[in-house]
């Protein structure tokens, strides 16, 4: 319940002039009597003006911040007399009258939703907007650019967050697109995931990840990591081993660096792929001496601390074994001849 009361209070420092100020509260229907008794017997000069039955304590923290250019300095619920104040209960009698607030939320509450939210709306959109855009068949068909999908899904989940009501928007605006899911999950793989989701605390939910490897095939895991709220777990699941996760206690901000090291190691490794290609052109011959050389140099510049051998280009071309003239000593030394790039190197 909700409850507006008038109350005499100290206008000065010095005690000597009273105003008449309004407190917004809240109670249990069900207590209102010995709250009130309690508020009388501690202050003769209150009164009870207007009651809202069913009121709840966010509808109180609603009121509280809609008035709060009223507020007085001392307490949370006390606020100047004003005809706003009282017109605005006069006119709001019931629970369902106070829907009109826009619902007020401590900075707790906006950060645990702007976090929710977040971490929903790469899988709402991969749901929603790019089945928009996927079934775009004429340009003038669907007026609304991809900002203006990502602008509504947002405004979409901003006061909640009402998975059903983003539905019923996409679904009524686009009936011809059908949204259920491409892959029905199987009852393995939904238990799984509520077991997952279930666990408290993100280093138990990918232990037990890492857990399933060798367990289910690898289409399983993939529509599993698919399917999971936190979208991380599949970048750190496929990148780092069970090992390695392991050592590092499976938290969250020691996966990152690995991850973060990992991806700038594999930066490198392009790069050195790439000088390698460019320093034994093939349908040449190179001595196994020169070809040490060369890689040592590749490999100190960018950082790789391996030992070079010249059959290390077996890694990444069809070579076969052959001789070529030492100027030097005039002498016919061991040598490779790069056949062909390998398949493989291509795609890296």
């Amino acid at each position: 319940m909700i409850y507006l009361i008038k109350s005499a209070a100290y206008k000065n420092k010095e005690c000597t002039e009273y105003e008449d100020t309004l407190k917004i509260g809240y109670t249990k229907d069900d207590g209102r009597k010995s709250r009130f008794n309690c508020y009388i017997t501690e202050n003769p000069t209150c009164q009870i003006l207007y009651l809202i039955p069913k009121g709840t304590e966010q509808d109180e923290r609603n009121l509280h911040h809609y008035f709060k250019k009223y507020k007085k300095n001392y307490g949370q619920e006390w606020f100047s007399y004003e005809e706003e104040i009282i017109n605005f209960f006069k006119t709001h009698t019931t629970k369902e009258s106070l829907k009109e607030l826009k619902t007020y939320k401590t900075w707790r509450q906006e950060a645990k939703l702007s976090r929710e939210r977040n971490e929903m709306f790469p899988i709402l959109s991969k749901k929603y907007i790019s089945k928009v855009l996927s079934s775009l068949e004429v340009s003038d068909k669907y007026p609304e650019t991809i900002d203006d999908l990502v602008n509504k899904l947002y405004e979409l989940l901003e006061d909640n967050l009402d998975l059903s009501a983003v539905g019923d928007y996409f679904k009524t605006s686009y009936p011809e697109i059908d949204f259920t899911e491409e892959t029905i999950l199987s009852s393995e793989i939904s238990k799984e995931i509520n077991k997952i989701e279930k666990l408290s605390h993100f280093n138990n939910k990918i232990s037990y990840i890492y857990s399933l490897q060798g367990k289910y095939s690898s289409n399983f895991m993939k529509l599993l990591l698919d399917n999971l709220t936190d979208l991380s777990f599949a970048k750190y699941y496929y990148s780092i081993s069970n090992e390695r996760a392991s050592a590092l206690k499976y938290q969250k901000g020691n996966l990152e660096k690995e991850y973060k090291s990992q991806k700038s190691l594999s930066l490198n490794i392009k790069s050195m792929v790439s000088e390698i290609i460019s320093a034994f052109p093939v349908n040449n011959r190179f001595s196994k001496s020169y070809i040490k050389e060369t890689l040592r140099t590749i490999y100190e510049s960018n950082g790789y601390n391996k030992t070079p051998k010249a059959s290390d280009l077996e890694e990444y071309f069809e070579i076969k074994l052959c001789k070529v003239l030492n100027e030097s000593t005039g002498k016919r030394d061991m040598a490779f001849e790069i056949i062909k790039l390998k398949e493989e190197t291509q795609c890296q």
